[in-house]
């Protein structure tokens, strides 16, 4: 776990525990609605995913929650 500016994408219910530790921490959080194979299955949705946790690092007053 770093100390640095970070973000966590949950790809499943799976890691509910690693997603409230990052939580935590602090970090930027987004849940997607899938599982730990969606990023080869649904790669479209989870590159989106990804870059809209990007976003709320990098511009945090920018980028929408979900």
């Amino acid at each position: 776990w770093s100390e640095r500016n970070c973000g966590y994408l949950r790809l499943s219910t799976s890691y509910d525990e690693e997603y409230a530790e990052a939580g935590r921490r602090g970090w930027a959080r987004l849940q997607f609605d899938g599982d730990h194979l969606s990023i080869f299955t649904r790669p479209a949705p989870v590159l989106s995913a990804v870059e809209e946790l990007i976003a709320s690092i990098v511009r945090p007053d920018q980028a929408s929650r979900r």
